[in-house]
C-alpha cells in the first residue's frame, strides 16, 4: 500500500513540527508517510501436521523513523546505520533525513503438533502491546495515540510461543531482544506475554513484556490492556490501558540520585458505522508521563512540570472503493508540562495546546 497526507497546525510552529503528535510530524508539509511491501512464503513442510511461512515487510517514507530498531536501522550510538543523517528530524544521535527506509518485520511463523498446535514466531515482528499499528491499513484514525507512540515498542526480535486454549481462547509467552531492538544492548533478554479472550460481543487482551532493556541493565517493564465491545449493530467501543515503569529512568540533578520513572495512559475509542462507505470515529485519549521521561525525552526531573496529556480525535473514513480510503482528521492536544519553568510542549515550546486538521489517503495494492 501507499499512505500519504497533509497535516496543517493552526499555532503555525516555525520549526514546521507538530510533535509531540508523531508519525505525521511535520507541519503544513505534503508527506509520503508510507511506501509499504509485504512479501510472503510458504514453508515446504513434507507434513501435513506442520505449516508455515517466512515474512518480510518494507517500509518507505517518512515513517520510517517511527519503526526503526537498534542494531538495524540505527548503530547503538542512535545513528543512522541505512538512512541519511542530513534532515529536520531527531533522534538519539543526532539529525536524521525525513524519509528513509526500513525492515520493521521479518520472521517465520510455524504452526505444530506439538502439544495440540503450537505456534512459534520467531525473528524480528510487531509488538502486540497496544491498540494501534505501524501499518497504515490497520488503523481506523489518521494519527497515532500519544500511548502508542511513547508508551509501549513497536517492535521485537526473539520467539514467541502460543498455543489456542479452545476456539475463544489464546495465550503465549516468548524471549526478546528488548524494545525496538535488532539485538541486545546489554545481553540479557526480556520477557513477552500475552492472553486474549473472545466473548459474544466482546474481547478482551492483555501483554506484557519486562526485562533488562538499557544499556544500564535498568529494567523497562509495560503492561498493556485492551478491551473492545460491540454496543449497538452500528456502534463500537474499546479502550486501550498502558502502564509503564523504568527502574532508575529518572535522574534528580539537586539530589544526584535516580529513582523510577513512570507512565500511564487511557485511550477510549468510538466508532460508528454510519453507511456502506463511511465510517465515523472518536478518540479521546489521557496520557500521565510521570517525570517526563517519555515524550520530553530527557529524563531530568528538575527540568519539568506536570506531565499531563489530552487529546480528542475525530476522523472519518471514506472508501471510495475496495482499495482506497479517504481519512480527515481534527486533533486537539493539551498538556499541563512546564519546561524549565517556562515552555511548554507545542509549537516551538510556545503552547500548552494545538490544533491539527489533515487529510490522509490510503491505497492498497
Amino acid at each position: 500500500w501507499v499512505l500519504h497526507g497533509y497535516k496543517s497546525n493552526a499555532e503555525e510552529p516555525a520549526n514546521g513540527s507538530n510533535l509531540p503528535v508523531g508519525f505525521h510530524d511535520r507541519s503544513d508539509e505534503y508527506l509520503m508517510n508510507q511506501l509499504y511491501l509485504v512479501t510472503e512464503k510458504e514453508l515446504p513442510f513434507k507434513s501435513e501436521d506442520w505449516s508455515g511461512k517466512v515474512r518480510a515487510d518494507i517500509l518507505y517514507g517518512s515513517d520510517y523513523i517511527y519503526t526503526s530498531s537498534l542494531g538495524l536501522e540505527t548503530r547503538e550510538t542512535g545513528e543512522p546505520h541505512w538512512n541519511s543523517s542530513n534532515g529536520p528530524r531527531n533522534n538519539a544521535g543526532g539529525s536524521a533525513a525525513l524519509y528513509g527506509l526500513a525492515m520493521p518485520q521479518l520472521y517465520a511463523d510455524i504452526t505444530t503438533p506439538l502439544a495440540n498446535g503450537l505456534k512459534f514466531k520467531i525473528g524480528h515482528f510487531y509488538s502486540p502491546l497496544g491498540a494501534e499499528s505501524v501499518m497504515g491499513v490497520q488503523n481506523f484514525f489518521s494519527t497515532n495515540s500519544l500511548s502508542f507512540i511513547y508508551g509501549v515498542p513497536k517492535t521485537h526480535t526473539g520467539v514467541f510461543i502460543s498455543r489456542e486454549i479452545d476456539d475463544n481462547r489464546e495465550m503465549g509467552i516468548g524471549f526478546t531482544q528488548g524494545w525496538d531492538a535488532w539485538r541486545d544492548v546489554n545481553g540479557q533478554g526480556s520477557l513477552l506475554a500475552r492472553y486474549t479472550q473472545m466473548l459474544d460481543d466482546s474481547s478482551w487482551d492483555i501483554s506484557l513484556h519486562t526485562g533488562d532493556d538499557s544499556i544500564l541493565s535498568e529494567n523497562v517493564t509495560v503492561l498493556s490492556i485492551g478491551y473492545s465491545k460491540k454496543v449497538r449493530e452500528n456502534y463500537q467501543y474499546s479502550f486501550n490501558a498502558t502502564i509503564g515503569h523504568t527502574e532508575n529512568g529518572l535522574a534528580s540533578l539537586a539530589t544526584n540520585d535516580t529513582k523510577a520513572a513512570r507512565w500511564y495512559g487511557i485511550t477510549n475509542y468510538f466508532m460508528f458505522r454510519a453507511r456502506d462507505k463511511f465510517d465515523a470515529g472518536l478518540r479521546v485519549e489521557w496520557f500521565y508521563d510521570k517525570g517526563n521521561s517519555r515524550i520530553m525525552g530527557v529524563p531530568i526531573s528538575d527540568f519539568y512540570e506536570g506531565g499531563n496529556y489530552v487529546n480528542i480525535s475525530l476522523c472519518t473514513n471514506f472508501f471510495l472503493n475496495e482499495k482506497t480510503v479517504i481519512r480527515p482528521e481534527l486533533r486537539w492536544d493539551w498538556s499541563d508540562t512546564i519546561v524549565n519553568g517556562t515552555e511548554r510542549p507545542f509549537a516551538d515550546f510556545n503552547s500548552s495546546n494545538q490544533i491539527t486538521l489533515g487529510i490522509d489517503f490510503v491505497h492498497e495494492f
